[in-house]
């Protein structure tokens, strides 16, 4: 092999394993787009329930100051829908789930002014 035809194939490696690399950069960085893109709608989610869950809290708090018994399970469900327009879900067990319907829009942006942060 002449000196030429040896600088050739070394300067072929050369820039062969670069574009290798840069491909497999490029992967790795569409990968890492594609992963913190998830991280942040997950994040958001979690806000958005702690949030939801924030309120209820309060609300909660505020039925109870009103003097309202607990007599009925679904009592405080029906103050909810009645006069926030808001239908949270329950569980079999009576318990309330991160899911719920919003029945009158003007009425529930009542109960996001009032409880919202």
């Amino acid at each position: 092999m002449t000196i030429f035809s040896r600088f050739f194939v070394k300067t072929f490696i050369i820039l062969y394993n670069s574009s290798m690399i840069k491909k497999r950069m490029m992967a790795h960085s569409r990968y890492d787009d594609v992963m913190l893109t998830r991280y942040k709608a997950l994040h958001e989610d979690q806000q958005r329930r702690q949030q939801y869950w924030a309120m209820l809290r309060r609300a909660r708090e505020d039925f109870g100051k009103t003097g309202n018994l607990y007599t009925d399970p679904y009592a405080f469900s029906h103050h909810l829908q009645k006069i926030y327009g808001l239908r949270p879900e329950l569980d079999g067990s009576l318990n309330y789930t991160q899911s719920y319907t919003v029945i009158d829009e003007k009425k529930y942006l009542l109960f996001l002014l009032k409880y919202g942060s």
